[in-house]
């Protein structure tokens, strides 16, 4: 079956019970991600329980000495169920999900961190129609869900934000779920001692006045081609504490707006319409940068650009402790492809 977006939420905090299969999956890669990982802690209490989740990727899955059906029925040491997470890296993965799904004797739960599958996939087919499974078709965020994203995370320090201040920083954030969470997370910081969020706070933490939090010396130096800039920016954001993995969401998301651009363009649109369209608005003093890069960066590279960014996210995730190499080696490639 498949869970409609309203009924998601209510389905994560209590899923149903007796699935074998939940393929959480589409275009919005850290909404994906932070509702496969709502998930695995709903199912196995943590996500870094080694002895309660399995972890493996598509390839493992379709190998010949697969560990899926080994994994699927086995016990945790310590009692209880094992979870199964399985990311999802383009493999053919739907013939062995159907056998596990066939099979006569239950199991642990399979958890599959998809990809931006089309709804005629066989993956997400097979999971919709069968009765032990379920897909979560994850959709980029419009402005109801960054308005309720908003509120609930600054309700949670009890922050109070007027309309105006509220609409004023949906403008700022994107359509990526991960990305926007860990904008609206680090305003709630900036305004833990207060019991509300100014127009003047926002604009102190998330625009150009707070030098400090601001990818866009990283994004710039990536996308024009600037590959000794790209690797100093990107290691003094290591060296400062963010994650590989919210650095991957900013960059995709940064590429994904690139690849809208390029899809216009090659439709006939210039490059400063397509910048001066953007939404959420680029900022005046950005402008001239995105337009250089919009006309650097055409369909078929930004294509090659997402297809290496999914690529190092799962990898990324899949082997934590060689997350930041992932990036470094992303980061290159990338600088290299927008000087060719």
């Amino acid at each position: 079956m498949e869970i409609k977006p309203a009924g998601i939420d209510n389905f994560i905090k209590s899923p149903t019970a007796g699935l074998r299969v939940i393929l959480i999956y589409g275009p919005d890669r850290g909404l994906v991600a932070e509702r496969t990982r709502a998930l695995v802690k709903h199912f196995a209490g943590s996500l870094d329980d080694a002895f309660n989740i399995s972890r493996m990727n598509g390839s493992d899955v379709t190998s010949d000495d697969s560990p899926l059906f080994d994994e699927y029925f086995s016990i945790p040491m310590f009692g209880g169920n094992k979870t199964l997470w399985l990311f999802d890296d383009g493999t053919q993965i739907q013939k062995p999900i159907k056998n596990l799904l066939d099979e006569k004797q239950d199991g642990n739960v399979v958890l599959i961190e998809g990809r931006d599958l089309k709804k005629t996939s066989a993956l997400v087919k097979l999971c919709i129609k069968h009765k032990l499974a379920v897909s979560l078709p994850c959709y980029q965020d419009n402005m109801r869900d960054v308005s309720q994203l908003i509120q609930q995370i600054l309700a949670a320090d009890k922050l109070k934000i007027s309309p105006d201040n509220l609409q004023y920083l949906q403008s700022l954030l994107g359509n990526d779920r991960a990305l926007s969470r860990s904008e609206i997370n680090k305003l709630a910081l900036y305004c833990l001692k207060q019991d509300k969020v100014t127009f003047d706070d926002i604009t102190q933490c998330l625009t150009g006045d707070a030098a400090k939090f601001s990818f866009d010396k990283l994004l710039d130096a990536v996308a024009s081609g600037q590959a000794k800039a790209a690797d100093h920016e990107l290691s003094h954001f290591l060296a400062t504490g963010s994650h590989p993995v919210m650095i991957l969401a900013i960059i995709r998301n940064h590429f994904n707006m690139l690849h809208l651009a390029a899809a216009g363009m090659a439709a006939g649109k210039s490059a400063d319409n397509m910048v001066q369209n953007m939404r959420p608005p680029v900022f005046f003093n950005r402008k001239n940068a995105i337009v250089s890069q919009v006309n650097r960066w055409n369909l078929r590279k930004t294509d090659m650009a997402q297809n290496l960014i999914a690529e190092a996210d799962i990898s990324a995730r899949m082997t934590a402790a060689l997350s930041k190499d992932i990036l470094n080696r992303l980061v290159t490639r990338l600088s290299l492809m927008a000087g060719r």
